[in-house]
Order: structure tokens, then C-alpha cells, then sequence
């Protein structure tokens, strides 16, 4: 490859097989990783970070490290075909076969891996199968819970809506009218009491700058009301 020219992209082994193919209801793929071997080689917590690391990580080893591309129908097939054998799932049970773990931990019968030479990437690829399942069912989980999250916040904005106006406190408020309407006219009146005699203050405190109004000017003064 001349220098500065774009690496040429090869096929995504990870993608020869289809999870949704192996595993219909994303429920039934096993969890991830599926032996202690497996949780042995330093692959860290079980979980969604984990598992992408890992697909990552294989992809890498199995495109050695070149761009990715989706194969092709036709590529897949070939691919298949180079690394796997595929047989009937009750051609001999599988006698005599390089038959993986998989074959019935996995789900995945009928198909071993073609020969010695293609065990390592057949197993690479397997496991990536098994990864993108175990991605599609963390999905197909958190879809569900996003569901009842859903439902949950809008049963209880309907129940919200619901009980308003609460009728328990309507009747209540309707029975109370009398007694309130009794504490309001004795706050009235006591509002009025006090400004009774706010106003016989006012008449009593200012007589006198009226009277003596009245002398200077050698007149009678007005007469005191009776308060």
C-alpha cells in the first residue's frame, strides 16, 4: 500500500453470523462470558462496557486491525464456508465433528469448525456471535424497563389527574362555609371596632386645634360630636 493511500476495509468477521438468527427472543442467548475460563482472562465485570471492550477487541484481532466493512450475502456465506463446517443437526449428532463448547451451551448446532488451522479464528468468531447476543439482550432489557418506566411515570400523572378535584375535601370546605363565614363577621367587627375608636381618637386628639382656632379668630367653636 503506497504511503498516504486509505487502508483497504475487509470483511467483519463478527458479523458472519446473525444473533438474531441463533436466538429469536434475545432472552434465550446466555449471559456473557459464558465459562470461568473466560471471566479468568481478565475480562473484567459482566456488563454492557465489558462486552463492547470484548467486541472490540475482536474485532481488532480478527480484521487485524484493517477498517471493517458488513460482508456482503455472498461474503458471509464464503466466510462461513472457509472457517465452519455446517451439517444437519441430527447428521450423526455431530460425531467425529470439531464440535465446540458451544454446540449446546450456545445453541448454536450444526456447525463446527472446519479443521485445526481455523479453531482459534472459528472460536474468535463464535464468541463474537455470542457477545452481539448478549448486546441485543442487555438491549432487549433495558427497552423493556425504559417500557415499565414509561408506564409507571404516566399511570401516575393519569391517577394525578384523577383525583383532582378531591371530592372528600370539597365536601369538607362546603361544610365549613358557616363556621367561616362566623370568623369572618367576627373579624369584621372586630376591624370595625377598632375603627370606631381610631375615629373617636382623631375627633377628641384634634378638638383643641379647633377651639383654639376658634379664639383666635373670636368665634364660637364647633360642638364636640357625641361619640
Amino acid at each position: 500500500m503506497a504511503f498516504g493511500e486509505a487502508a483497504q476495509a475487509v470483511a467483519d468477521l463478527t458479523l458472519i453470523f446473525d444473533p438474531a438468527e441463533v436466538w429469536p427472543d434475545p432472552d434465550a442467548c446466555p449471559d456473557w462470558p459464558l465459562t470461568p475460563q473466560q471471566n479468568a482472562q481478565g475480562l473484567g465485570f459482566v456488563g454492557l462496557k465489558a462486552a463492547g471492550e470484548r467486541l472490540e477487541h475482536l474485532q481488532h484481532v480478527l480484521g487485524r486491525s484493517a477498517p471493517l466493512a458488513p460482508p456482503t450475502d455472498e461474503e458471509r456465506e464464503a466466510l462461513r464456508r472457509r472457517y465452519f463446517v455446517e451439517y444437519s443437526a441430527d447428521e450423526n449428532n455431530g460425531q467425529g465433528r470439531n464440535v465446540g463448547p458451544w454446540s449446546i451451551s450456545l445453541g448454536l448446532r450444526g456447525v463446527s469448525w472446519r479443521d485445526h488451522t481455523t479453531e482459534s479464528t472459528a472460536r474468535m468468531i463464535v464468541e463474537a456471535l455470542h457477545v452481539r447476543g448478549y448486546l441485543r439482550k442487555l438491549d432487549a432489557m433495558a427497552e423493556r424497563h425504559k417500557v415499565v418506566a414509561e408506564d409507571h411515570k404516566r399511570r401516575g400523572l393519569q391517577q394525578t389527574l384523577d383525583a383532582y378535584p378531591n371530592q372528600s375535601l370539597l365536601d369538607e370546605y362546603a361544610s365549613l362555609a358557616e363556621a367561616a363565614a362566623r370568623h369572618q363577621q367576627r373579624l369584621d367587627d372586630e376591624k370595625a371596632f377598632h375603627r370606631r375608636a381610631e375615629i373617636k381618637r382623631n375627633f377628641t386628639f384634634g378638638y383643641s386645634a379647633v377651639t383654639a382656632a376658634a379664639r383666635e379668630l373670636g368665634v364660637q367653636p364647633p360642638p364636640l360630636p357625641e361619640l
